[in-house]
């Protein structure tokens, strides 16, 4: 995973003010990160719940990153998701999650590009994932990394892959390409390359059709 540490809003150029659409489900909760959100210097473009007609009108106004609260997770997240992909796949998300044991939240996601941060992460945080994410960066605070990798201990993991190669798993089987794929990770094209390569063989899979029912029975994707 790419963990672009160290970055922050003034580094980031040719952004000025960074135009969000917010997606939360309760009216309070979308008041009030309206507020911090403006406190970070963004400008609010749009406001939805996580419905599919909702997010399509405001995915038809501006926006630079998608910001989406999530507090109770179930099916709304992955409506969510996939109207995004479908509607505005250009447009990065960034998850503020509540909980670090997110299990459910992590399943919901193998394998997307979206950035990862927790509650408990705190405001700076948030600004620096938002503006990584902006400038089109996949963002994970060092917190929802090790609750993300914590989770892939817990409900799989496969002895003869090593930790790269599990992290290459789910986003190739979610339909990445390599190149986006390696970017995710932050490692050159010619190494994932490679990790795929032994993927496929330590797994005894053929191809990425293979890999991705591979990845559906074992939990790692939603289909």
């Amino acid at each position: 995973m790419q963990q672009p540490r160290g970055a922050s809003p003034s580094v980031v150029v040719g952004l000025g003010v960074i135009n969000v659409g917010l997606v939360c489900s309760d009216a309070i909760a979308r008041r009030a990160y309206g507020l911090l959100l403006e406190r970070l210097c963004c400008r609010l473009a749009s406001t939805s719940d996580f419905t599919f007609g909702s997010l399509a009108l405001a995915l038809r106004k501006w926006i630079d990153v998608i910001v989406m609260p999530i507090t109770v997770v179930g099916s709304d997240l992955r409506v969510a998701l996939h109207a995004i992909r479908r509607l505005r796949a250009n447009v990065p998300a960034l998850l503020v999650v509540a909980e670090r044991d997110s299990s459910s939240v992590f399943r919901l996601i193998g394998g997307t590009t979206v950035s990862l941060v927790l509650q408990e992460d705190g405001l700076a945080e948030l600004e620096n994932a938002l503006a990584v994410t902006a400038a089109q960066r996949q963002y994970f605070s060092r917190a929802s990394e090790a609750a993300l990798l914590k989770h892939l201990e817990l409900h799989w993991a496969d002895p003869q892959l090593s930790a790269r190669e599990t992290e290459l798993l789910p986003l190739l089987a979610n339909g990445l390409t390599l190149e986006a794929a390696a970017a995710a990770m932050g490692v050159a094209y010619k190494t994932a390359e490679s990790q795929r390569t032994a993927l496929l063989r330590k797994l005894g899979l053929r191809n990425r059709v293979e890999l991705t029912r591979y990845a559906i029975r074992q939990g790692l994707i939603v289909p």
